[in-house]
């Protein structure tokens, strides 16, 4: 069962994909990779992360 906190999250980040086409493209491509794949993924975007 979801909280309120978990709708409230998901309500905001749904608010920021609709604000941001280009992030709505990205996340249909990443649908697209195997969940195999995520987990690399999510090393590089907290590589990139630790950059900025």
């Amino acid at each position: 069962m979801k909280t309120d906190f978990d709708t409230d999250r998901y309500r905001t980040i749904l608010r920021k994909i609709r604000t941001r086409p280009q992030i709505e493209i990205l996340l249909e491509s990443l649908l697209e990779v195997p969940d195999s794949e995520l987990e690399a993924l999510g090393l590089i975007i907290e590589k990139f992360r630790k950059k900025k």
